[in-house]
């Protein structure tokens, strides 16, 4: 299980990728887009940056980046 601080390490490269295609598609989506990884099979581990991720890290991955893209889409208010 990852820290919050290597989630985020991992995923903000990721994220900044996002918000430049979101850019230079310059159009409205219809929907808020969803982030999987695929995973080659014949692979035994699944690598990002300098880390080794299993199947749980690479869960909280996705939703962590999950989540940053639904709050550029429908940011919340604190009041």
């Amino acid at each position: 299980m990852l820290k919050d601080s290597e989630i985020m390490e991992i995923a903000e490269p990721l994220i900044e990728v996002l918000k430049k295609l979101e850019s230079q598609l310059d159009t409205e989506l219809m929907e808020v887009p969803t982030i999987r990884f695929m995973k080659n099979p014949d692979l035994k581990e699944f690598m990002i940056g300098d880390y080794t991720l299993d199947e749980e890290s690479v869960r909280q991955i996705e939703e962590y980046i999950q989540e940053e893209i639904e709050s550029m889409y429908h940011p919340t208010i604190l009041h």
